[in-house]
């Protein structure tokens, strides 16, 4: 094999003419690998430079093959390589190693380093040269942590457990993707996967380096109190002003799509308890807590705002890198589970069917009531779907449930067409449906709107208008930036109504108007009149003006956020910064650089300042932070004045459009993927994509007439978007699927 089979020939790098042979040892027996190639050197040899370049050379070469392969068979391909090297390349030197990392060898040599090279006694290779290249960055002097591996591929990585890469067997033949997001790239089947650490594409900020959470900025001067900064910031006006054409289904939508790319779960008891870090556990050393100002105007002076810290692992250089519980692909999990044990407590196995009751999400009976923070009916259960977060408030259950409903509609329109599909069949080629759907509506309906065209240009994240576009990268990592959850996703806060309402079918008022902090883990409106007081949720929640993006954030959850009987609530803006800070998220200007935006080195708005804020904004941003550099990415790029065509500004527009770029071009199973196996016929595709979410509205809501477009606002008959016939819009046509 040659190395030019792992390069990128794009870098620079000078390939060397890398050709293994098979090895045999005495008597013909074939070299079992690494572990016999060290056994059979002096000890001497096996502490030199020399040894631990051609030692780690080795590794990179043959690491694609490792993947998914036995031990093994890695150590023989590995023990082969270093052999030849030895007896062929004995001045490799530093800078192969880097020319060798910038071809983009393998994107997590760093675990597999730590598995197959630190456990065969060459760890203290690591400090003979440095890797700015790669995942091993700045690893010398590290003492690597044992192997600790349960073998259950379906729990949470163990923190401080080195580096594992369970074994994964895939079928490359797979016709679905896994619940588990697993075996989407066949080269790193973990990519993506539920339970995996989150990725940076910055270093991190940790004020040791390693984990302890980032809290000083210039000067060594301590970084403002996240309450501070968000009561400065943040705290919205009196008066609500609106975005003049869109609906708060932008925000809606915009909760369901971040809880279906992640989920950072946090520290909890032993016993599975939740902590309760400014209590009991107050000296928790995994508690992060938000000191309250003296001055704070709502809360109680000097106070504490408890934060469990994000479960998190150590990577191979020992620093903290926390997990994503939630699959990073667009594939509903959300609602469909992360895991197949979850999956199967939803399916009813019958028909391709989710368990529906009623028309709606079974019901949680493990809860004794919907309102796990105050007294309500026992009668009343949550419902239960992919994602344990469903009941936060009732227009989240409310959109869960529509795509619940998709889901057995498209099941039992595939079973009329095709009976003599098995249960298993219909399951998946309905999922597979209605996660094409979703997508399609994300890329061609939601991320233009927060983009705008000429972001969408740049990362060329525009649908083909019918058929096939097919971007896909095995090389491309479509894991969760950290930081992104955190910040960069949370834009949908600054959009949060402060009331929540019902409308009819004849889009007549129902109730009037009532405070969102009073239905956060309460879905009684879910359940109320007959069960379908989601449905009047969802109509009024797809023609109510959206408020403004303005970086302000609503009382409901800037100071009452899942207030309970004692009247305790938490500050949302707060918990976004310090979570940020506890994650080692650098600050504002760190992503800016990435981004190729100009960074700030004074609070002015002219050249050399904050360019993409407004004047008055960064004078409130002087007189809380010490210099700019400090800014949390939250505040800073939320802060920012929008572009043209786009509500985010010029860095959320950036990192968002990253992140999305790699969704689809490292997603095995996206839906324009021309690809027989995985993909749909060029009439299935054509169909998908003249599907919008107002079709799922019209189809599941008993809506009668909807704006064909529900993200923007109603016009008048003659306008762009006036209220059509449900029967006008364009239909999926399962006929097309007939077997």
């Amino acid at each position: 094999m040659k190395l030019d089979r792992w390069i990128d020939h794009d870098s620079q790098m000078t390939p060397i003419d890398f050709q293994v042979t098979s090895v045999y040892i005495e008597k013909g027996t074939r070299m079992t690998g690494l572990g016999s190639a060290l056994l059979n050197m002096p000890e001497a040899a096996r502490t030199t430079p020399s040894f631990c370049l051609r030692l780690i050379t080795a590794f990179l070469l043959t690491a694609w093959s490792c993947v998914g392969a036995q031990n093994l068979t890695c150590d023989q391909l590995i023990g082969e390589a270093f052999l030849y090297l030895d007896a062929n390349r004995p001045d490799i030197t530093c800078q192969d190693l880097h020319n060798l990392a910038k071809g983009g060898v393998i994107m997590y040599p760093c675990r597999m380093l730590n598995e197959y090279i630190a456990r065969k006694g060459g760890s203290h290779c690591l400090g003979y040269c440095d890797f700015p290249d790669l995942v091993i960055r700045q690893a010398r002097h590290v003492d690597f942590l044992p192997i600790v591996y349960s073998g259950q591929t379906d729990r949470l990585p163990i923190v401080n457990s080195g580096c594992p890469v369970p074994h994964q067997q895939c079928e490359a033949n797979a016709r679905f993707r896994t619940l588990d997001g697993s075996c989407n790239n066949l080269a790193n089947p973990n990519l993506g996967k539920s339970f995996t650490a989150q990725t940076r594409i910055v270093p991190n900020a940790y004020s040791d380096g390693l984990g302890s959470p980032r809290s000083h900025g210039c000067d060594n001067v301590p970084l403002p109190g996240p309450r501070e900064v968000s009561n400065m910031m943040h705290a919205a006006d009196t008066e609500m002003l609106f975005e003049q054409h869109l609906t708060g289904m932008v925000m809606q939508v915009g909760q369901f799509l971040a809880h279906d790319l992640i989920l950072t779960e946090m520290f909890k008891r032993p016993n599975q308890d939740p902590l309760k870090c400014c209590d009991a556990d107050i000296s928790n050393v995994n508690c992060f807590n938000i000191r309250l100002p003296a001055n704070d105007p709502f809360f109680m002076a000097n106070g504490c705002m408890p934060l469990p810290r994000s479960i998190a692992e150590n990577d191979c250089n020992n620093v903290r890198q926390q997990i994503n519980s939630q699959t990073s692909y667009l594939d509903l999990s959300v609602n469909y589970g992360r895991t197949l044990a979850e999956s199967n407590i939803l399916r009813s196995f019958s028909g391709g069917l989710l368990k529906e009751v009623n028309g709606k999400m079974m019901e949680d009976v493990r809860q004794s009531t919907c309102d796990m923070k105050g007294p309500t009916s026992q009668k009343i259960f949550c419902p239960l779907s992919g994602d344990a977060r469903v009941n936060e408030q009732p227009g989240l259950a409310s959109m869960h449930n529509l795509w619940f409903l998709e889901h057995n509609r498209i099941a039992r329109g595939l079973a009329r067409v095709n009976p003599q599909w098995n249960d298993e069949r219909l399951f998946q080629e309905a999922r597979k449906i209605t996660i094409a759907e979703w997508q399609n509506i994300v890329y061609g309906e939601y991320i233009p709107i927060l983009l705008g065209p000429d972001t969408m240009k740049k990362f060329k994240l525009s649908l083909h208008d019918r058929s096939y576009r097919d971007t896909y990268n095995p090389s491309v990592d479509a894991s969760i930036i950290n930081g992104f959850g955190v910040a960069v996703m949370r834009y949908g806060h600054t959009l949060i109504h402060r009331n929540i309402s019902m409308v009819d079918t004849n889009m007549g008022s129902m109730m009037t108007p009532d405070d969102l902090s009073n239905h956060f883990f309460k879905v009684g409106l879910y359940h109320s009149h007959d069960d379908k007081g989601y449905k009047h949720m969802l109509r009024w929640i797809s023609t109510e003006r959206l408020p403004l993006f303005d970086g302000k954030v609503e009382q409901s959850v800037q100071r009452f956020l899942f207030k309970d009987r004692q009247a305790d609530s938490f500050d949302l803006v707060a918990l976004n910064i310090q979570r940020s800070r506890e994650h080692g998220v650098p600050g504002y200007n760190a992503y800016r650089a990435v981004c190729g935006l100009k960074i700030a080195s004074h609070f002015g708005a002219g050249p050399g300042g904050l360019v993409d804020h407004d004047p008055k904004v960064a004078d409130r941003l002087s007189r809380v932070y010490r210099c700019p550099g400090d800014i949390d990415l939250f505040t800073g790029y939320l802060t920012e004045r929008r572009t043209r065509g786009g509500l985010l500004g010029p860095l959320g527009q950036c990192l968002m459009g990253m992140q999305f770029k790699r969704l689809r071009d490292g997603d095995r199973f996206f839906f324009e993927r021309n690809d027989p196996l995985v993909g749909f016929t060029r009439e299935q595709l054509a169909n998908i994509k003249q599907i919008r979410m107002s079709n799922i509205m019209c189809e599941n809501n008993e809506n009668t007439v909807i704006q064909p477009r529900v993200f923007f606002r109603p016009t008048v008959r003659r306008g762009p978007n006036p209220m059509v016939s449900c029967s006008r819009l364009p239909k999926l046509n399962l006929d097309l699927w007939r077997e």
